[in-house]
């Protein structure tokens, strides 16, 4: 999954890796929302919320782009037409990843 990239990409040294990683994490997000692949989306959400603890204990912010953002990039072609194919509202699902990451935010600040 697009999270073990992810994982990879933030113990890089280089800026552009560590600026890419945010990104495959919300690809993996969105896919197990969309796929209705629970356990993933669990997993996925307790990875983004390891990587928001290591960012917020460094007093800065872990940037994730708009699901519209990220699909309108060419190397998220084929996730954004799989989108497609299953009608997917892109709002909708805006929402639903803006609900899980902040609960997420909001348990890894409760449990600190």
């Amino acid at each position: 999954m697009k999270s073990r990239l992810a994982a990879y990409l933030e113990r890089s040294d280089t800026p552009s890796a560590l600026t890419e990683s945010p990104r495959h994490r919300l690809a993996d997000l969105i896919y197990c929302l969309v796929a209705g692949l629970e356990e993933s989306m669990q997993t996925s959400l307790r990875n983004y919320t390891r990587a928001f603890l290591r960012t917020h204990a460094a007093s800065t912010k872990l940037a994730v782009p708009g699901v519209v953002q990220l699909l309108a990039d060419p190397a998220f072609r084929p996730l954004d037409q799989w989108f497609r194919q299953r009608q997917v509202n892109l709002d909708d699902l805006q929402s639903a990843v803006d609900k899980s990451l902040e609960q997420a935010r909001q348990a890894a600040i409760a449990q600190k």
